[in-house]
């Protein structure tokens, strides 16, 4: 068939199959068919004895022992056939004469079961009526189980078995006999029926089965083309595997930072937000206490409230570090040259905070570039990194601060430290310390986590990745439990053209704000008093608003000399859009913002202070504005 179109050749093979399923199964049957003539000739002779020894009282001697004698000799025969068939084990090709042959001897084993129901039968003898009738259609009973295999030997016994019987009783003449005669005729065509049927279930079942072995050897020939595929293909396989398992490695790690990411950015959401509400209590609590130290009150007073006050500066800081890690906090970048600002932060480190037993080295490379950041918040940074390593080693050690130069491309590598491309300084600090475990290493970033123990706030690593990433770089750490860990600093490089910028300048002399009205907006009434105290102290005359609407409603009738707001404020004005629109309205308007909660887009372009804040640093701020109008 190979000759023949594709198509073609798959029918040829359909219709060959299907011709070798229908020989498979019908063999198949014949010998089954074989197998169950053991049983079949027992119990033709053991019922042909009991009807002969039943029947021998009402009939001749001589006609009932003939009669069990030509189906004794007709049984042996039929034994002969099936020891025949065994010894001969036919090929397949044979098996349908046998089935024949075995017809002809149910058939005529029908015969004469058919004879002895017509011809023993006795009217109003009801023991051969009985016998007869159960054991006809006791044996036709059995026939459809053991002879549906080959049917037309089925059919060869029940057709002739049970007529003669049936007839006899239906002629009896009495309603009772026709009856049994009916039932009898009946049951003999439920037998033919239940015959064919099992006939076509053995069919199914052997069909299905071959069908099987032909599917499993399909199989067992397409797994063996399989294999020799699959040989050629591991070669290939083994190829690639390397390159897989590297690509699934990296796929693994960028997924595990990218869900870190997110966790950081949700708790860094959070922190800010809690870092807002934190500040205006801060400045409540600080403001009110340094009203309070401005009058009057005793020694003891006076040092209970300075603890108090100190204690609120502390918290200012943690607040500051949860701005920092939420990448919140205003930044105050400039070009700062990090081998003049790394050596004299470690010598000023060292010569207070180093125990003797910890040597601090310096390796800067000369020709390391400038970076643009907010020189506070990088000293803070590396200052919380130099504690940690200071603190990781119990036992003394050796903390080394490095410097050079990195060139992030589009390749992997800077994909993988998650920085753009461009320019960057690599600021490490690492020791010689304990280390960390990977499960350590894994939330070392995450704020209030911590494996100190004592008073530590768990915001240091956590503001360190946080001033990081606002400066445009990020936070890198590797560690090994028992060797140690290095904290990588990424910042990028300067232009060189950023001019230095101070948040916090004194004024040449003290402002007075006498003769002078501040409008001061804020929607907290607790800050607004104490921001009302400050200015009132400062010399100012105050007009209070709760909302931007309510502050713009009050300029109906009012020309501030200076406008101090809160930026986040409920209503349709808040800080920036009051500040917005009074600057149209007053073109040459001092503005001063405050808030608690930084956003350097929100407030672009405007003068911010940030909470909490005391009356030095508002004093400062307000001479700053004022000056610059």
């Amino acid at each position: 068939m190979d000759h023949l179109p594709p198509l073609e050749a798959r029918a040829a093979r359909a219709t060959e199959r299907e011709a070798r399923l229908h020989e498979l199964v019908r063999g198949e049957l014949v010998r089954e068919l074989y197998g169950h003539s053991s049983s079949i000739l027992w119990t033709t002779a053991v019922n042909a004895s009991i009807v002969a020894a039943v029947v021998d009282g009402f009939h001749g001697f001589g006609m009932v022992a003939g009669w069990w004698l030509v189906l004794m000799l007709w049984s042996l025969g039929r034994v002969e056939l099936a020891r025949r068939f065994r010894r001969a084990a036919p090929e397949l090709t044979d098996l349908p004469s046998w089935g024949v042959r075995f017809m002809w001897g149910s058939a005529g084993a029908g015969v004469l079961w058919g004879i002895a129901g017509g011809l023993f039968y006795v009217p109003g003898a009801l023991p051969t009526e009985l016998l007869l009738t159960f054991v006809l259609g006791g044996m036709a009973a059995g026939a459809s189980t053991t002879l549906p295999h080959f049917l037309p030997a089925y059919y060869a016994y029940v057709v002739p078995s049970l007529p003669p019987l049936i007839f006899r009783l239906a002629s009896g003449g009495d309603p009772t006999h026709w009856a049994m005669g009916f039932m009898l005729g009946v049951f003999g065509v439920a037998l033919l029926v239940i015959g064919r049927r099992t006939h076509r279930d053995l069919v199914t079942t052997h069909r299905l089965r071959f069908e099987n072995e032909f599917l499993l050897s399909d199989l067992t020939e397409a797994d063996r083309r399989l294999q020799r595929v699959n040989e050629e293909l591991e070669a290939r396989v083994r190829e690639r595997t390397r390159s897989l398992e590297e690509e699934t490695r990296q796929r693994v790690e960028t997924e595990k930072r990218l869900e870190r990411a997110r966790r950081m950015e949700m708790v860094g959401q959070l922190t800010g937000g809690l870092a807002h509400d934190f500040n205006n209590l801060l400045t409540v609590i600080a403001g009110n206490l340094e009203l309070m130290l401005a009058t009057d009150v005793g020694s003891e007073v006076r040092t209970r409230i300075e603890a108090a006050s100190h204690a609120s500066d502390r918290g200012a800081h943690l607040v500051r570090s949860l701005l920092a890690f939420g990448r919140r906090e205003s930044l105050f970048p400039q070009a700062t040259d990090v081998s003049r600002f790394v050596g004299e932060l470690l010598q000023s480190f060292v010569s207070g905070t180093i125990p003797e037993n910890i040597s601090v080295r310096e390796s800067v490379a000369g020709d390391v570039w400038p970076v643009f950041v907010d020189p506070a918040r990088l000293e803070a940074a590396l200052v919380n990194l130099l504690i940690n390593s200071k603190d990781a080693m119990d036992t003394g050690g050796t903390i080394t601060v490095h410097a050079e130069n990195v060139s992030v491309g589009g390749d992997v590598e800077g994909d993988d430290r998650g920085l753009e491309p461009g320019d960057y300084v690599r600021i490490s600090v690492s020791d010689t310390g304990r280390g960390m475990s990977p499960a350590v290493r894994d939330r070392v970033f995450e704020p209030f986590f911590t494996t100190k123990t004592g008073d530590s706030s768990g915001l240091g690593l956590s503001m360190v990745s946080g001033f990081a990433s606002q400066s445009g770089g990020a936070a890198r750490v590797t560690s090994t439990e028992g060797e140690g860990t290095t904290v990588d600093l990424y910042l990028k490089r300067s232009s060189g053209s950023a001019p230095p910028a101070a948040e916090e300048q004194a004024p040449d002399s003290r402002l007075s704000g006498a003769g002078r009205t501040v409008l001061v907006v804020e929607d907290e009434p607790q800050v607004r008093d104490v921001a009302v105290s400050f200015f009132e102290r400062l010399g100012f005359t105050v007009v209070e608003a709760e909302s931007g609407d309510a502050a713009w409603s009050r300029m109906d009738g009012l020309t501030p000399d200076l406008l101090f707001s809160d930026v986040v404020m409920p209503g349709a004005r808040g800080g920036v859009e009051l500040a917005t629109l009074a600057r149209e309205r007053f073109p040459g308007l001092p503005i001063l913002l405050a808030s608690g909660y930084e956003d350097a887009e929100r407030v672009q372009g405007w003068s911010l202070i940030r909470k909490p804040y005391d009356l030095t640093r508002l004093e400062r701020a307000v001479a700053e504005v004022m000056e610059d109008r």
